[in-house]
């Protein structure tokens, strides 16, 4: 099975996206600390890793590039993203 760490600092994202990705057949781990994310790497070793960009006070495009750099060969696929946000139409 293969194994998605997903990465954000939106507890209610995690899960939602916890939810679908089991329902395909995903094994699904998840993490709102970004700043732990070396230590669940080591400790997972997931296939596919979706990162939010804007983890709180991190920048998730930093912390991807820092992951693609330091864990090159251990991270097939990392996959960042950012929710859009979308004002009321009146």
């Amino acid at each position: 099975m293969q194994r998605i760490l997903a990465v954000d600092d939106d507890k209610d994202i995690l899960e939602v996206l916890q939810l679908i990705l089991e329902d395909s057949g995903y094994e699904v781990e998840t993490l709102a600390d970004g700043n732990l994310l070396f230590d669940r790497i080591q400790k997972q070793q997931p296939d596919l890793i979706i990162l939010d960009i804007m983890l709180g006070n991190m920048d998730g495009r930093e912390l991807c590039r820092t992951v693609k750099t330091k864990k090159k060969r251990m991270i097939s696929r990392l996959f960042c993203c950012q929710r859009a946000i979308q004002s009321p139409t009146i």
